[in-house]
């Protein structure tokens, strides 16, 4: 599978095209780490449907967003009515990931992952949990080289997070930065199950 996106090196900019050129007007965006509203400003405000912003530090506007662990907000409220994940986090999103799509029950969902991993495994050389579960290797597994196969990793881990929660990937895309340290994901999805019309 071959990245769709090409790649940038701008930092914001490149997450902001990355929504432009996904969402639509008619979503409903769940932001989990929204923190000063980058993401809000450049590609929700006035665009979407419905924006709800968490972030467990600090938020940028209160009346549409909540103080909170991102975590325990999906464990405790009904997000079956958003259409877009937003999880711009710096570690893995995949843990959240799974979270949500746990107990999401719409018919199609897109989500946007911000995963700081590669540079993790450079520095480390072995697997986050979630990862090394995907791939049947202990964690503590000392893995030399690890981070050259990072995209290939991941986009196994996604799939088998996305199927074990009932839907199936209808597209999965990704860009970096010239150090390749943090990369960009958006996937779509749908329930395997699911007569919706496309998106």
């Amino acid at each position: 599978m071959k990245p769709t996106l090409k790649k940038d090196n701008s930092f914001p900019e490149v997450k902001i095209a990355m929504r432009n050129r996904y969402v639509r007007p008619d979503d409903k965006v769940l932001d989990l780490y929204c923190g000063t509203g980058e993401m809000y400003d450049g590609s929700y405000r006035g665009v979407v449907a419905e924006y709800v912003g968490i972030d467990k530090a600090k938020v940028h506007t209160p009346d549409i967003c909540h103080v909170s662990d991102n975590a325990r907000w999906v464990r405790q409220n009904d997000i079956s009515r958003f259409t877009v994940f937003d999880l711009d986090a710096y570690g893995s999103p995949l843990k959240l990931l799974n979270l949500v799509l746990s107990k999401a029950t719409q018919p199609r969902a897109t989500a946007f992952l911000t995963d700081g991993t590669p540079l993790r495994l450079r520095l480390e050389q072995n697997l986050p949990r979630v990862l090394a579960a995907s791939e049947g290797v202990r964690k503590s597994a000392v893995l030399y080289g690890v981070a050259r196969w990072y995209v290939d990793i991941t986009c196994t881990a996604i799939t088998k997070i996305v199927q074990r929660n009932g839907y199936q990937v209808d597209l999965m895309a990704w860009t970096t930065r010239t150090h390749k340290d943090v990369y960009y994901w958006v996937i779509q999805i749908s329930k395997r199950d699911s007569d919706a019309d496309d998106r």
